[in-house]
């Protein structure tokens, strides 16, 4: 189960062009994750690069009991698809 901010959906939304709603088809068991440990966020913090269809995301996201809470959602830039496709 997915969940977010609907502030920051919004947001998400005109910064980036995705709609929060789009994770529902996230693949991520084909997805690479790693935890964001730049800063501390008060909470693990999670990245992940993975499919929607055709084309890939970077999803970032926490883990609150059986949900995953959505930070934000953007489609993955030249690099991060070069770095997918070397794994």
């Amino acid at each position: 189960m997915f969940t977010w901010d609907e502030k920051k959906r919004a947001a998400n939304k005109i910064k980036h062009g995705v709609d929060f709603t789009t994770v529902e088809d996230f693949e991520f068991d084909a997805a690479l994750i790693h935890v964001d440990d730049r800063f501390d966020y008060g909470e693990v913090r999670e990245v992940a690069l993975g499919p929607i269809g055709w084309r890939l995301y970077v999803l970032v996201f926490t883990r609150r009991g059986d949900s995953v809470q959505v930070i934000s959602l953007r489609k993955a830039n030249a690099k991060e698809e070069a770095a997918y496709g070397r794994r």
